[in-house]
């Protein structure tokens, strides 16, 4: 019963909710150097904050990465979004734990 109702809150549960409850968990196990540049980069995934997590498809990645790539500032450097979605992939893989 006890996990049907975790079921049942996690299905509604926003990514936004989601974010702060890995921070909370992950954080304590890394460098203060570490936390700073998930914060850095976390900004970049506010496109998703009002998804519930369960809702989150390849569509909406794939929607993700057009946001970034039509309205956020690049800088000449910038070739690719790889460690915003390596971040993406280590917080929904929280999630499935």
């Amino acid at each position: 019963m006890q996990e049907l109702q975790r079921e049942n809150k996690n299905s509604e549960m926003l990514f936004s909710e989601l974010i702060e409850k890995w921070k909370v968990f992950h954080f304590l196990k890394l460098e203060l150097a570490t936390c700073q540049t998930y914060e850095r980069r976390l900004p970049m995934l506010d496109y998703l904050n009002d998804f519930k997590v369960e809702d989150i498809s390849v569509t909406t990645i794939d929607d993700l990465v057009q946001h970034w790539v039509s309205k956020c500032v690049k800088s000449v450097r910038r070739y690719t979004f790889r460690k915003e979605l390596d971040l993406l992939h280590t917080i929904l893989t929280h999630y499935r734990r």
